[in-house]
């Protein structure tokens, strides 16, 4: 028996089941924390302000964890919504 190749692609597609499985363990230890520790982040709100949360993190370290200074943000201002 031959073994085929398998088709090439630019786009990175995991098996949703994959994912769901690979997440379920992380979004259920996340439930043992308390709300106002948590960000929740929405792919395409960080693409569109990466500042915006790097600024909050970055705040929420000093706050939480005592965490000295906060360095500026140097990255892109924007990043593209796709997946390639």
């Amino acid at each position: 028996m031959r073994c085929r190749q398998l088709p090439t692609t630019t786009h990175w597609n995991p098996s949703p089941i994959r994912l769901r499985l690979s997440i379920a363990p992380w979004s259920k230890a996340l439930l043992i924390f308390p709300v106002h520790k948590k960000l929740v982040v929405q792919y395409e709100d960080f693409c569109q302000r990466p500042e915006f949360y790097y600024n909050e993190i970055t705040r929420r370290l000093v706050e939480q964890s005592g965490v000295d200074g906060e360095p500026e943000y140097s990255g892109e201002a924007e990043f593209s919504r796709t997946n390639r």
